[in-house]
């Protein structure tokens, strides 16, 4: 990870992307003078480690990262790109980071420290709420897509499965039957979680 601080460069991203479109020049200025500096990710480095105590808040200038957690890191669940925020839950929550988020193929990044944003006035704490929780909507339709996704391609191997197979005897008919009873199981949860988003 490379560290750059530079006032003048944080003000011209401000400018750059849709996150700062809202707040006044004051309003950025005042944010400014946080604990703010802008690092740069090489491809596969950590961003944010699953467990460590971190309230900043992160925003994808270049590049990409993916996020993932330490129980299943091949699985990533979602996808961030140029003008993205992540980090917010933490800091909301006041909690441990709930997942990795490593970059993809390089990424540089604006780091916020979050507990100085609770030293912001009103106007701009709920300016930052605001666009949280558009980020939070955006982040819920892709998981419903995935969701989708992964109960259609369990349909798909539900239907392979229960197919007719006149050759099979006994004993593999019994673990058949309890493939057959797993996939069940999978798919509920599937549509069970897709009713609840």
């Amino acid at each position: 990870m490379k560290n750059i601080g530079n006032e003048t460069l944080i003000h011209e991203i401000m400018d750059k992307f849709d996150f700062f479109q809202d707040f006044t020049d004051e309003e950025k200025s005042q944010m400014i003078g946080l604990k703010n500096n802008i690092s740069s990710f090489e491809d596969g480095e950590k961003i944010i480690c699953q467990g460590d105590i971190d309230f900043a808040i992160f925003l994808v200038m270049e590049g990409e990262a993916i996020v993932a957690k330490e129980e299943a890191p091949t699985i990533h669940f979602l996808e961030l790109k140029a003008g993205d925020i992540f980090g917010e839950l933490s800091l909301l929550g006041k909690r441990l980071r709930s997942a990795n988020v490593t970059s993809k193929g390089g990424t540089k990044t604006l780091k916020m420290e979050g507990l100085f944003l609770d030293s912001m006035p009103p106007a701009i704490q709920n300016k930052f709420k605001d666009h949280f929780i558009k980020g939070f909507i955006k982040r819920i339709d892709w998981m419903n897509q995935r969701i989708l996704s992964i109960k259609e391609e369990l349909n798909d191997v539900y239907t392979l499965v229960n197919e007719p197979i006149n050759w099979l005897d006994e004993k593999n008919e019994s673990r058949h039957k309890q493939l057959s009873s797993q996939l069940e199981d999978l798919i509920s949860t599937a549509q069970t979680l897709l009713s609840k988003q």
